[in-house]
């Protein structure tokens, strides 16, 4: 247990005293705490970062899109947290059984296929956001999201955490594809994020330039609007390219992992998120830093 002190003094010598007693969590639960000012008055607008925090919260996220953010009371939740075009929610907190609950509202509920390695005999591991995370074995591990058309956006963002555990593997995190259709998110042999996106004669790839080190959580976003593909690295553009625009025919289902053994995913993925429109970097880093 830590303590902090603040002491804060006006010109008529009024003194404050804070004292703020924080647990250091293990892994980060992901709950936050920001303070906005407008001059003269503080607010705590999130929960303090602690295991504490985490096991009360975990369950029962405040909001149904940002479970690291509180909802009610004032100050409501930043403009930046905006769930709109949100087509596909895949928390995986579920911690056991075969399907991953679409918490978009949407009913693109994920179904596991292969072999459980996680906790208890499950698919779940402990998860950065939440109690859960996905559990995957890089072999025959992976899960189907469906053919639903709300799952093919012609503007999109593909949001997720991901723990990669196979040095050189080159996983794919999220798809909806055919033959040079569709799109796939995935992490090449080099450790760098890579984003296709199929016309129906060839694929367009994004690639990002920092290597994801393996064993370590990373945020890993992709966008596309307007002929435009970025890939953002724990909150960071680190790629911007002239990408086509998707065609989807022939594609699905959508999978979070892969159903090839060559591409499934050998680690943790957690809060796996799809928009039918293109984040701004404001809304990355915030729910970047939301969540980390």
């Amino acid at each position: 247990m830590k303590t902090i002190e603040f002491v804060l003094a006006s010109d008529i010598i009024i003194l404050w005293y804070l004292r703020v007693e924080c647990e250091q969590p293990s892994p980060s639960s992901g709950l936050f705490y920001v303070y906005n000012t407008n001059g003269s008055q503080f607010e705590v607008t999130a929960n303090l970062e602690s295991t504490k925090y985490h096991s009360t919260y975990g369950n029962t996220p405040q909001t149904s899109y940002f479970p690291d953010v509180i909802s009610g009371g004032n100050p409501a939740v930043s403009t930046l947290y905006n769930p709109s075009g949100l087509v596909g929610y895949w928390p995986m907190n579920e911690g056991t059984g075969s399907s991953t609950i679409d918490q978009s509202g949407n009913g693109n509920n994920g179904t596991w296929s292969g072999t459980p390695i996680g906790g208890n005999g499950s698919y779940y591991t402990g998860g950065i956001v939440g109690n859960y995370a996905g559990d995957f074995d890089g072999n025959s591990d992976y899960i189907t999201l469906g053919t639903s058309t709300n799952l093919q956006p012609s503007s999109l963002t593909i949001a997720m955490w991901v723990d990669n555990k196979l040095v050189g593997s080159s996983p794919t995190l999220l798809s909806n594809s055919g033959t040079n259709t569709g799109f796939i998110l995935q992490i090449l042999s080099s450790g760098l994020p890579r984003f296709l996106i199929g016309n129906g004669s060839n694929f367009s790839n994004t690639r990002g330039n920092t290597v994801i080190s393996n064993n370590v959580w990373w945020f890993v976003v992709a966008t596309y609007t307007s002929g435009v593909g970025s890939v953002y690295e724990d909150g960071t553009l680190t790629a911007t390219s002239t990408q086509y625009a998707p065609s989807y025919s022939g594609v699905g289902p959508a999978f979070i992992s892969s159903s090839a053994s060559s591409t499934a995913v050998n680690g943790y993925m957690d809060d796996v998120r799809l928009y039918s429109r293109a984040l701004s970097p404001a809304e990355v880093i915030a729910l970047y830093n939301a969540e980390k």
